[in-house]
């Protein structure tokens, strides 16, 4: 558990060697934990749903994922982990491209902090060495010269075509929706497979649509809440209650 390595940091009764936390550094841990790990995800999953039901284009990029899901998932959450991390073949490039295109759009990341290790130039403005640099993911994602039409809802940019190679390979210094460098989030993997797997239980299993959003409207912007109505997903011949 994070929690008990954080208060157990120290095998010692005493803190003679400075090793344990202080309370202001555990409760500092736990609020970046908190928003790591779970806020983060909490958001965009909300984000994530909200594309899928109003963004143009979304409604068709449900039926491709869901096309995909019923030719290679029985549906089961213990079967998911064979589907999704299988290494002969990627069974479902359409719920990873559906996946990258939510987290471009919608990414939950407002800015990461570097510490310039040499002077230099960028666009005309000095950065000196030992200055804090922030750096706007959402900025860089919706960069046009990386992905054109930035503004719009298009998961096949992440699809290989025709030979081109899908756009996080062919700009992977734009595509940062976990960081880039050597601090590149060390959660990416584990967040890309909780994002696939609600994903694709919420596509498989249910319907959905937004019932009100704070800040309305599209494309999305910071601080956004939406309301997501989920359903149990109706099946031919067989009605079914709202859940």
């Amino acid at each position: 558990c994070v929690v008990d390595a954080l208060l157990l940091d120290d095998d010692d009764d005493d803190d003679t060697d400075g090793d344990r936390l202080s309370r202001e550094e555990f409760i500092d841990n736990m609020i970046l934990l908190i928003f790591a790990a779970y806020d983060t995800a909490a958001y965009t999953i909300a984000t994530m749903l909200y594309l899928l039901a109003e963004a143009p284009g979304g409604r068709e990029a449900v039926a491709a994922v869901r096309a995909e899901l019923d030719a290679t998932w029985d549906g089961a959450p213990e079967s998911f982990p064979k589907l999704l991390l299988s290494k002969e073949n990627d069974n479902t490039p359409i719920l990873d491209a559906v996946t990258k295109e939510a987290l471009r759009l919608g990414n939950p990341i407002i800015a990461v902090y570097r510490k310039a290790t040499a002077t230099l130039q960028v666009d005309g403005h000095a950065i000196k060495a030992g200055q804090n640099v922030g750096l706007a993911p959402l900025a860089s994602l919706r960069d046009p010269v990386a992905f054109p039409e930035p503004g719009t809802f298009n998961y096949e940019r992440f699809l290989a075509n025709n030979g081109a190679p899908p756009a996080d390979k062919a700009k992977p210094n734009s595509y940062i929706p976990f960081g880039g460098g050597t601090r590149l989030c060390l959660g990416r993997q584990v967040a890309m497979a909780e994002l696939k797997l609600v994903l694709a239980t919420v596509v498989k299993h249910a319907d959905f649509h937004v019932l009100d959003v704070k800040r309305a409207g599209y494309p999305l912007f910071v601080g956004f809440n939406p309301s997501i109505h989920v359903t149990k997903r109706q099946k031919k011949n067989t009605p079914v209650a709202s859940e």
